[in-house]
């Protein structure tokens, strides 16, 4: 493929920050021709909890705003450019892409050549990983490049303040660790530059250019530092306008220049025999039948997201929820059953596709599945995209919706896929492709039988098992 390569056979001997190494190059992206690799790259597009979250940033990500092609000093390059134009009550538009269910790095050497556009003051380039397990920030998440920052602006020394930081859950709280740094005289971040991880099972490290002191260090061994040990992370990149990093939240106090544009000439991956993982995914290509099986024994429905491994998909947020003895079936030999305990204040889970799942083909279909309990516990039901953003519907006590009733009995349930897309909700790459959660403890949970389908009418199991007690 023309936009990266694994290269497996050639080995390399690269010096490293004063200590020799031998790594091999693995794995680059080198952004040629004239268009971005989707075999490799998703856009992002929209809103999310950057902008309504604790970031508070100012810009609409948009496709338009990212594109490959010359940097105007001989390069091939992603050029992400940030414009100040209205779109969908936003001052800003621009570009975000990650590599999420397509490329994945544990470990090893990655080196980006980027070049910045002129920060002052308010734009927040970044150069970052996430992992791919488990919602933020027990997902963790690797900052190589960062700046942009508030700090930076009350020296004047945007040209040469950045940070690399991780961000993780510690003893269930969010935690993180990124302090800033001045690069020495004579750096600027508006020319190209070389930005290195250094990743490996102990420590983490990242330097600048050629430089043999890390601006970010930090031990990796503790206990509760397994997100940066256990599952490899995916590359994002993004430029950012204002938000909670340069402190300015205020669209009309940005004073970059417009338009700006981030350049990436490359980003490489080099490994080191016997330590790390590379995870370059198969192009996948989404579901176009008339159904899609997410948890189903239904024999004709050929498409499914494979659930064998529940040890991996299934995710029962923080301990909330126990099984369900003696449950009755709906159809098939399993089911989600559970019950929460009397202790509890809330209850949840959802069916996890670590690497997204791309269902924008039943985005004007319905969502079908058997549903019981006899509990007058308010409770939702939803789906999640991997920017965060969640579509949901609510089934509160005396007035649950689609005619379900809280008789103890299986009851069929069909909603509509654009009841669930008000808030934004991506459905080209849906990472919780299946969520319940709830408020107190509940007595009886029994969910089956779920599958997204193109039409209306619900697709009649053949041979139902156990004790159906379906209206």
């Amino acid at each position: 493929m023309k936009n990266y390569r694994g290269l497996f056979s050639c080995l390399l001997l690269i010096w490293t920050f004063g200590t020799q190494a031998q790594y091999q190059l693995v794995w680059e992206e080198q952004f040629e021709g004239t268009s971005l690799n989707t075999d490799v790259w998703n856009y992002e597009t929209g809103v999310g909890v950057w902008n309504t979250g604790a970031n508070a940033e100012l810009q609409h990500y948009r496709a338009e705003n990212v594109a490959v092609g010359p940097d105007g000093e001989g390069n091939s390059a992603l050029i992400i450019t940030a414009r100040r134009e209205n779109f969908n009550a936003y001052a800003f538009t621009s570009g975000r892409i990650q590599t999420r269910g397509k490329v994945g790095v544990r470990y090893g050497k990655i080196e980006a050549r980027i070049k910045l556009p002129v920060l002052e003051n308010g734009l927040w380039p970044a150069f970052w990983m996430l992992g791919t397990q488990n919602g933020w920030p027990a997902s963790g998440e690797i900052d190589i490049l960062e700046a942009g920052h508030a700090e930076g602006i009350a020296n004047s020394q945007q040209d040469r303040t950045l940070n690399g930081a991780l961000h993780w859950q510690h003893e269930g709280n969010y935690a993180g660790y990124g302090p800033q740094w001045t690069a020495p005289d004579g750096a600027n971040l508006y020319d190209y530059n070389t930005f290195t991880l250094i990743w490996t099972p102990s420590t983490i490290q990242m330097f600048l250019n050629d430089l043999e002191t890390p601006y970010f260090e930090m031990n990796i061994t503790g206990a509760d530092a397994e997100e940066f040990r256990d599952w490899p992370h995916y590359f994002v990149l993004n430029l950012a306008v204002g938000g909670s990093f340069p402190g300015i939240t205020n669209p009309t106090a940005i004073t970059a220049p417009f338009p700006a544009q981030m350049f990436v000439d490359y980003i490489k991956v080099y490994q080191q025999e016997g330590e790390g993982e590379l995870v370059v995914s198969p192009p996948t290509t989404p579901p176009t039948g008339e159904t899609f099986g997410i948890f189903t024994e239904h024999p004709n429905i050929a498409e499914h997201f494979v659930i064998d491994d529940l040890v991996t998909t299934l995710q029962i947020w923080e301990g909330s929820l126990q099984p369900l003895e003696d449950a009755p079936l709906y159809e098939g030999a399993e089911a989600l059953v559970f019950r929460a305990p009397a202790a509890r204040t809330w209850f949840g889970f959802g069916l996890n596709a670590a690497n997204g799942l791309d269902l924008s083909h039943f985005a004007g279909g319905y969502l079908h599945l058997a549903l019981r309990t006899s509990s007058s516990n308010n409770f939702w039901i939803g789906l999640g995209d991997h920017n965060g953003k969640e579509g949901r519907i609510a089934f509160n006590h005396g007035s649950d919706p689609y005619g379900f009733q809280r008789n103890g009995t299986w009851q069929r349930i069909s909603i509509p896929v654009a009841h669930l897309l008000g808030g934004g909700l991506d459905m080209s790459a849906l990472s919780n492709i299946f969520m319940l959660g709830g408020e107190g403890a509940i007595a009886d949970l029994l969910i089956d039988d779920v599958y997204f389908s193109t039409s209306a009418t619900v697709l009649e199991h053949p041979a139902l098992n156990g004790d159906r007690d379906a209206p």
